[in-house]
């Protein structure tokens, strides 16, 4: 076990891929595809990738990416707001559980406020949440660490106690930017090779791994 409830007092979630499932824009790539189209190919930035900067510096670089999550947000905002939102596998247990260690629970994602708030309800885990923050609402997308410093801020958690869970390599970079430790899920967006390549402190295939090998849940 990764001793993270240990370690750590308050747990910062990504929303769209990691809290939520991507089953309904997973379904919609589908069929774009099918006529010569691809959604998660547009929401990727036109299919660029960081590897692609190496010669950037860091600066530049996550301008690059505040610029591609920004259209990517305002895409799934829009295409997600008039689905039925669906939890990932074993997330209300892992909030439950988090929430029940008098933990702080926090929501930090690009989507908009109003969308994450409606979710939230329509998902019944609003008793499980502490703190919701939108990168979108103080025009700070990740990996810009702004969003992510008022989110600890608020949970008036200091730094050193606190973790960022996310789906994708943006949500590392989004970490690493605010010093503070990172955790990623594969599962989402990005593939667990891919999420191990950028170094994340804590990698977990599942949502259901991280729930007991890292949190220590047993039974």
């Amino acid at each position: 076990m990764d001793g993270l409830m240990e370690r750590f007092d308050a747990f910062i979630f990504d929303w769209d891929g990691t809290i939520q499932s991507l089953r309904t824009i997973l379904m919609i790539n589908e069929a774009l595809k099918s006529i010569g189209r691809d959604t998660k190919y547009a929401l990727k930035g036109g299919g660029r990738h960081r590897r692609n900067y190496s010669d950037l510096n860091l600066k530049r670089l996550i301008e690059i990416e505040e610029v591609d999550n920004s259209v990517m947000s305002y895409v799934l905002d829009a295409v997600l707001w008039v689905s039925r939102p669906k939890l990932r596998n074993d997330v209300s247990e892992t909030l439950k559980y988090i929430s029940s260690k008098r933990k702080k629970v926090v929501v930090f994602s690009n989507a908009n406020r109003r969308r994450l708030l409606k979710e939230v309800k329509l998902l019944g885990i609003s008793k499980y949440i502490d703190v919701i923050v939108s990168a979108r609402d103080l025009r700070a997308p990740k990996p810009n660490p702004s969003g992510l410093n008022t989110a600890i801020r608020i949970s008036g958690v200091r730094k050193s106690r606190c973790i960022y869970i996310g789906d994708m390599v943006t949500d590392i970079m989004t970490a690493r930017s605010a010093k503070i430790a990172s955790c990623a899920i594969a599962g989402g967006f990005d593939r667990y090779d891919t999420l191990r390549k950028e170094h994340p402190n804590y990698l977990y295939h599942s949502m259901e791994e991280f729930l007991r090998r890292g949190l220590g849940k047993r039974g």
